[in-house]
Order: C-alpha cells, then structure tokens, then sequence
C-alpha cells in the first residue's frame, strides 16, 4: 500500500517524558525513533515535560489534558491503578474529536499506558489505531504465591484484568476495534487473543538510542572476588529475597559481594533477611541511586542477577546486556524472552529457596568458569546489538503501521 509521507498519526500518550525514567520514558523514545518519517499530534497529561517534549520534537503539535491524580486515592495504591488515567481517557474523547476535524491523521497510536487494563479513547473514532507496546497481567507462578500472601491487596491487581477484558465493554471494544495490538512480549497476545482475533505482533517497548554506548565495552572478569548486582524496585515479586537467599546458600570459599540497588516497600524486609542470614559481610543494601551511580555499578559489577518472579517486561536487564553483563535471571514472563540462551542462565520458577538453591549453583558455576563469564559477556553485547537498538526497531515499527494502514 503507498500512503503519503511522512505519516500522520495522533499519539495517545498520557505518560511521555524525555527526562523520564520508566515508563514515561519509553514512550518518549518509541516516538522520538520514527520522527524522521512521522509527523502529528501528541496527545497528553498536563506536567512539567511539555516543553522539553516540544523542543526534542519540534515536528509534532503537543497537545495537553489536564488529569490530576485524585487526593483520595493512596499513594502507592495510585502508583499501580492510575486512577487519572481515566479522567483523562473521558476528556480525550472530546479533544480527539477536534483535532480530527482540524487536521487528518493516518493512524492513532495509543502507546501509553502500557498495560492491558485501560481502554483508548481512539475506540470512538472510525481512523484506523494500534495499541501498545503493551505487557501486564502476568500471573504470579503456583509455587511462589505464598510469598505475596502478606503482599497488600493492590499488589495483586492484575489478577482482575482478565475479568475485566471479559466483563468491560469499553476494554472489549478498545481491543477489537485495534488493527492490531503490539505486545512487549509474546505472553500477553495468549491473554489478549479472544479480543484481537489474530491482529497481533510483538515489539519490545525497550531500546538503546546510541549505538556508541556499546562500543569499547570490554570486562576483565580475572579478578578473585565475583561481583554481584541486582537493580530494581523493592517489592516482594522481584526476588531480592531470593537473591539473598541463595548467596546464603553460596559455600564461604566463594568470594562474592553483592551489591542490591533500589528502594521500596520490601526494602526493610529484604534487611532483615540479611541481618537473620549473617550476611552482611556479603550482601549490601545501597538504597536508591541516582542514574549515574547505577551505570557505575552496571560498570563494575561481574553478572547481573534479576530473579524477579512476575515480571511482565524487565527493562534493567536491557541496560545490564548493554553494559555487557552476563544474566541469572528467571525463565518466565518477560525477562525469559528479553534475553538468549547465550547471555543468561534460567532459574525455574519454583518455591523461594529451590530458586535460591538454582540461583546458588549458578553464582558458583560462574565464579569457577571465569571464561563462562566472557563468553556470556560477549553474547550480551551481541544480543543487543541485534535486538534493541532503536535504529533497527524504528524500522519494524514502520513496518507494523504499514501493516496497520494496509
């Protein structure tokens, strides 16, 4: 099909930040990796990112809706269900009526939020949309939910979503209306197939935007002491606390420091663990660091360990590869298709201390195997550069809103 360049298309993005972390911060550079051939609209929340938006897009018209998060709502319960999304979903509407009648569009893209439970305003409209990259509702594995028993009830809201696309007319209609739904993973097209009917394809919402950051990444891994890192926010289904289990599993010949970066609800019972363990020659809690700090413990750390256990994406461990780390990492939801066989050795999700026990003959499988440890390196800086620079990616996502337009 041959349609007029460049492309005109209407972002629905409420969450897009170029100074963002996150989130936000993908959506800033899934657009921004397409401006070449792209033009239109950015529709958002009202906040301090526009003007940095506009100056670093200067071909896209940014258009902002004021959607304030409701005081009533708990913080950290606000954080995970997103109650102003839907007062901003309810003004789009009208918004996007006007902007259809002062300016064609191609294709409306709803790129945030990035998750399955919330329906798009473009379902009104008869322009063809996409949705997505999206990810979400994966479910906490058999084994392990006795882990999230003492877990607050928020914690488990994604156990309503597949309810809710069964249940919700404006999910439902959000869903099969799309030409087709990008997911950041290939789980979710499984949740997502009653309502998309085929119309389906997979592209990560994770990417490096500089190619040169890869480049003279070389690690020495002939150094007596293994040097352990885990990034991530502090709740209970990353697996910080199987992490600490297992270096308690660890032989004392193995000499290891593990250095746990992030902060957040488990922070205080991840302590206690290693306080009850006796590890506190061996596991250091380093709180929340700044961007650079955390590049600098990418820098010198060994292997990354992520044994996070309901993981719908896992974008640390895009930036681990990139800083060419070897993965420990489990083999489920997203981080099992982020990495390959060649960068990363699979934990199975099991109860806690049998993922302990894997992850312990992982740790001293490589801290004996230093060779292991380069060739996995190596592989880490490879997989990237095959699978996520956006230079590349920018290419299969014009690709997929031909699809979308043909």
């Amino acid at each position: 099909m041959s349609f007029p360049q460049p492309i005109r298309i209407l972002y629905v993005a409420p969450y897009v930040g170029i100074d963002s972390i996150s989130e936000p911060r993908q959506a800033y550079d899934l657009i921004a990796s397409v401006r070449s051939h792209v033009t239109g609209v950015i529709l958002k929340r009202q906040d301090r990112h526009t003007r940095d938006l506009e100056a670093a897009l200067p071909n896209f018209q940014v258009v902002e809706i004021k959607a304030e998060r409701p005081r009533a709502f708990p913080q950290r319960l606000a954080s995970v269900a997103l109650p102003e999304y839907f007062i901003f979903e309810r003004k789009a509407k009208g918004v996007i009526k006007r902007l259809m009648s002062e300016q064609p569009f191609d294709l409306v893209h709803q790129v945030t939020p990035m998750s399955i439970r919330y329906p798009s305003p473009a379902r009104h409209f008869t322009v063809p949309y996409i949705i997505g990259p999206v990810n979400g509702s994966l479910k906490t594995p058999v084994a392990l939910r006795v882990e999230m028993a003492k877990e607050p009830s928020y914690m488990n809201l994604r156990g309503l979503d597949e309810f809710r696309l069964r249940y919700s007319p404006a999910l439902r209609r959000s869903f099969s209306r799309a030409r087709l739904v990008i997911g950041g993973t290939s789980y979710i097209g499984e949740t997502l197939k009653a309502v998309t009917r085929g119309r389906f394809t997979v592209l990560s919402e994770h990417g490096i935007e500089r190619p040169d950051v890869l480049q003279g990444v070389a690690r020495s891994f002939r150094h007596d002491t293994l040097n352990i890192l885990f990034v991530g926010r502090l709740v209970r289904t990353k697996g910080a606390r199987e992490l600490v289990r297992a270096i308690s599993l660890v032989q004392p010949h193995v000499k290891l420091v593990c250095r746990i970066v992030g902060s957040g609800p488990d922070f205080d019972d991840t302590c206690a663990e290693i306080e009850q363990l006796r590890l506190g020659d061996r596991v250091r809690m380093l709180g929340r660091l700044g961007p650079d700090q955390v590049r600098e413990q990418y820098r010198s750390a060994d292997v990354f360990i992520f044994p996070s256990f309901r993981e719908a994406s896992g974008g640390v461990l895009i930036e681990a590869m990139s800083s060419g780390l070897p993965i420990v990492t489990v083999d489920y939801g997203g981080p099992a298709e982020l990495v390959d066989r060649g960068s990363a050795i699979l934990v199975r999700p099991q109860e806690s201390w049998g993922m302990a026990k894997e992850i312990a003959q992982a740790i001293s499988a490589l801290h004996d195997d230093r060779s292991q440890l380069e060739r996995m390196s190596r592989s880490s800086l490879e997989h990237i550069r095959r699978n996520y620079l956006w230079s590349s990616k920018s290419m299969r996502l014009l690709d997929i809103y031909r699809t979308a337009l043909s």
